[in-house]
């Protein structure tokens, strides 16, 4: 799988986890920034490893 295409597979399934969660608390969104930060640093790395 190409790393745009994954991107593109990431970004939706975040979206729809996006559109179905009601509570949009600030703990919610926190998670949410940390996820994105953690998914980067992790794509980052990974390739650099392949």
């Amino acid at each position: 799988m190409s790393y745009n295409l994954f991107i593109s597979r990431l970004t939706r399934l975040n979206l729809i986890k996006n559109a179905r969660t009601v509570n949009n608390s600030e703990t919610d969104l926190c998670q949410k920034e940390y996820f994105l930060r953690k998914t980067r640093d992790i794509l980052a790395n990974s390739r650099f490893n392949v």
